[in-house]
């Protein structure tokens, strides 16, 4: 007569089999994935991809996974490293001589400590003597701008996050052609369609322009 051990008789499962052990080693795994996800996925994403990306591997933890360590990097590679780099080096070979930009009464006493962040991290120096206006109104913004056209005797610098020549923009392309007849050096510089970065243009590409002008 077979006789049930006390762990039978009470329902409980056999810790010491193996098919018991293989599915506690697979909650442990899938808890412990699960936890390390919370303080890993969000790390430098913003809420929304964050957010995303935790629900997608909470669901389906293993191809959750499997796609996060596939598509959810977010570093930048080695060749965006090494052309950073190559590029950083030539600005710094060009910009050698220009002095480092100190604090004055004029500005707050962090001004020198972040001009040399700035260099430090992103190559550019920071040049003293600049001054901007900030404009809420867009229409505001194109007169002004289109006045500092119009007051250009040497040069003047135009430049937009995205340009269109329309009726309300008209005014400013206007004087950049009449400021160029009468010998200004001009540089309208923005986006162009399919490349990255910015590129100079003879006209003004489609969408909504934002941008500013500096002249002398």
């Amino acid at each position: 007569m077979h006789r049930l051990t006390t762990t039978q008789l009470l329902g409980l499962p056999d810790w010491g089999s193996v098919p018991t052990l293989v599915w506690v080693a697979v909650v442990v795994v899938d808890v412990a994935l699960r936890v390390a996800v919370l303080g890993i996925v969000p790390g430098n994403r913003k809420p929304s991809s964050a957010m995303a990306w935790l629900l997608l591997i909470l669901l389906v933890p293993i191809p959750g996974i499997a796609l996060f360590l596939l598509l959810g990097s977010n570093t930048v590679g080695r060749r965006r490293h090494a052309k950073q780099a190559e590029v950083n080096a030539r600005i710094h070979e060009r910009t050698a001589s220009v002095a480092a930009l100190q604090s004055s009464d004029r500005a707050p006493a962090y001004v020198s400590s972040v001009a040399t962040l700035n260099r430090n991290l992103g190559a550019l120096p920071a040049l003293d003597g600049n001054a901007a206006e900030l404009l809420a109104d867009y229409a505001e913004s194109i007169r002004a701008m289109t006045v500092e056209v119009e007051q250009a005797q040497r040069y003047v610098h135009v430049e937009f996050y995205i340009t269109a020549w329309d009726q309300m923009t008209a005014p400013l392309f206007e004087a950049l052609v009449r400021a160029t007849e009468r010998g200004v050096v001009g540089a309208l510089q923005g986006p162009r369609e399919g490349q990255h970065g910015e590129q100079q243009h003879d006209q003004p590409q489609e969408g909504d322009p934002a941008g500013h002008a500096r002249g002398s």
